[in-house]
């Protein structure tokens, strides 16, 4: 006789004292009218009253998932009703959770929740957390999914640019551009905002490369790549172009247009007088902060321009020789 048919003779019975035992106390009772078995309180099933079969049960996914106080299984047990909300209240939440997240802020959510129960489901149950929870963990990878399925089989091009938030965090946004064989158009959408671990070539380039690893995007099939002009970027020894290039030696490099004009324009500028970016960039802050003067100047423009409207003063910016050339045109 095996050692596993000798052990089934003896009988299975549900001991009291497993009941003190740390690991099973919070969980275990007896099964009315059948002592061969223990009931689970958190996940309401049946167990054969055997010692191994209760430590195997507490080491399921099952029985972790159903531990923790706030879980919906325990929750039932003090007096909290789970409700199964119906297939269509469940898909208007989500589209209302997309027009959210495509036309306004999040926290418009509440007063467009309420309203929407009350005047048409009551079902409905959306505010700001439950909204943020929708977009980031079903929407957002639904949408990154056919994205990425769309995008497997054909060519494509990338634009990235790095930023620093609010919080000091370096990011790099990633969007990319390509045709669809689904849409039967050239389509440029968002990809992707990944934070970076420095601002080195290095350290951008394996941040894209690890992101494209990711979503599981052949990085080969790019055939272009847009960025700035800086030298961090599309420098010839070391940069995040050269780093790339070596992973897809077919890459190609497209600078900024916008980057590429400012060029343009400082080399037009210096034939200028120097003065002259003094007039413009202190006639700007002579006038901005200043309704009185704000107000002079259109009357004034209007007088000597026939009634025209009067066009907006311009700002130096960083490219401060862009808008310094934007500016002699408009004078």
């Amino acid at each position: 006789m095996s050692k596993k048919n000798a052990w089934a003779k003896y009988g299975k019975r549900y001991r009291q004292q497993w009941e003190k035992l740390p690991n099973f106390k919070m969980w275990i009772q007896p099964v009315v009218g059948d002592d061969s078995k223990a009931m689970c309180k958190f996940c309401k099933c049946e167990i054969r009253a055997h010692h191994g079969d209760l430590l195997q049960h507490v080491n399921t996914e099952k029985h972790k998932r159903n531990s923790p106080i706030c879980s919906s299984m325990r929750l039932t047990d003090i007096g909290v009703s789970r409700t199964v909300r119906s297939a269509k209240t469940r898909e208007q939440e989500l589209k209302y959770a997309c027009f959210i997240v495509c036309h306004c802020a999040i926290s418009t959510i509440d007063h467009l929740g309420e309203m929407t129960a009350a005047l048409h489901n009551q079902e409905i149950k959306l505010h700001r957390t439950k909204c943020r929870a929708l977009i980031c963990n079903v929407i957002a990878p639904c949408f990154t999914e056919d994205l990425v399925k769309d995008i497997s089989k054909v060519s494509f091009s990338l634009i990235i640019d790095e930023s620093t938030d609010i919080s000091c965090t370096k990011q790099l946004c990633i969007m990319i551009r390509y045709f669809s064989c689904r849409f039967s158009r050239i389509i440029t959408t968002f990809l992707g905002l990944i934070d970076l671990q420095g601002e080195t070539a290095d350290a951008i380039a394996s941040s894209l490369l690890d992101f494209s690893k990711l979503l599981k995007i052949d990085f080969k099939n790019c055939v272009g790549i847009g960025t700035d002009g800086c030298n961090v970027m599309v420098g010839k020894h070391n940069s995040v172009y050269t780093k790339l290039k070596q992973a897809n030696p077919n890459l190609q490099l497209v600078k900024c247009i916008c980057h590429s004009l400012q060029l343009c324009a400082s080399k037009a500028v210096e034939s200028l007088p120097r003065c002259l970016e003094f007039l413009v960039g202190r006639t700007y802050s002579w006038f901005s902060h200043s309704a009185q003067r704000q107000r002079k100047y259109k009357s004034l423009f209007r007088i000597m321009n026939d009634g025209q409207d009067p066009l907006q003063l311009v700002q130096l910016s960083n490219t401060r020789w862009l808008s310094l050339y934007n500016a002699v045109n408009v004078f």
